[in-house]
Parts: structure tokens; C-alpha cells; sequence
């Protein structure tokens, strides 16, 4: 009798243990899909200051798909690069719109880009830097 009560009890427990594991994973992956950039009235998405251009960096690196999508400068900005690697993928369209980023590094050491993320399968149109 008390066996069979002490692995209903197990039993339970690991249902619910595996239910929580489930729910936190899900909710994770859900806050980590929505782009931090507005966009404009065309579905482009804008980066329109300094403070924007982090936050697609940011995006890109937590895994927020931009697939398909136009990023577009709209300002000249200045931003600080810092040592990276190359390990995700931006894998839709960035136009500059002719603006320039101006790209200062103060410490180079390993991959240092404007960018830093793959470029593999995206086109970068009327850019300067």
C-alpha cells in the first residue's frame, strides 16, 4: 500500500517538475522573438539613433528574427564598437538610405565590425561608414 502511494507521489512531482521546465523554456523563447526596433510606416524597421543601433545589435545576438525583414538608417549616427564574434546571422536587408555610422574602436583585439554578426544570406544597400 504505501508503495504504490510513494510512486504516485514521484510520479506527480516529476509531471510537475517537467511542466515547469516547459513553461519557463516557453516563456524564454517568446520574450526573446520580439524586435526592440520600431518600424515605419512600410514595415521597415528603424534605427534612428545610437541608442537604436545597440538594440538591433542586441536583437540579432538574442536570436530576434529580422528574416526577410528591411532595417533602415535613418540618421547619421556615432556608435563605440567592441571586441565579438561572429555568431549569429542578420539575414534581412539593411539600407542605409545613403546615412553614414560613424565606427570608433577603442580596444581591437579579435572580429571587429560595424556589425558584428554574419552577413551571409543579407543584402546591405546605400551605406557609409
Amino acid at each position: 500500500m504505501y508503495k504504490n502511494h510513494y510512486c504516485r507521489i514521484h510520479t506527480i512531482f516529476f509531471h510537475l517538475l517537467l511542466l515547469s521546465v516547459l513553461i519557463i523554456g516557453f516563456k524564454v523563447d517568446v520574450s526573446a522573438a520580439d524586435p526592440s526596433l520600431t518600424q515605419d510606416g512600410e514595415g521597415r524597421y528603424c534605427i534612428n539613433n545610437a541608442e537604436d543601433y545597440y538594440k538591433f545589435v542586441d536583437d540579432v545576438h538574442n536570436k530576434v528574427q529580422y528574416n526577410g525583414s528591411t532595417v533602415i538608417l535613418t540618421d547619421n549616427i556615432v556608435v563605440e564598437g567592441e571586441d565579438s564574434q561572429y555568431a549569429r546571422t542578420f539575414a534581412g536587408t539593411f539600407d542605409g538610405l545613403g546615412h553614414e555610422i560613424d565606427f570608433t574602436v577603442d580596444n581591437k583585439k579579435n572580429s571587429i565590425g560595424v556589425f558584428p554578426f554574419n552577413f551571409n544570406t543579407a543584402s546591405v544597400k546605400r551605406f557609409k561608414y
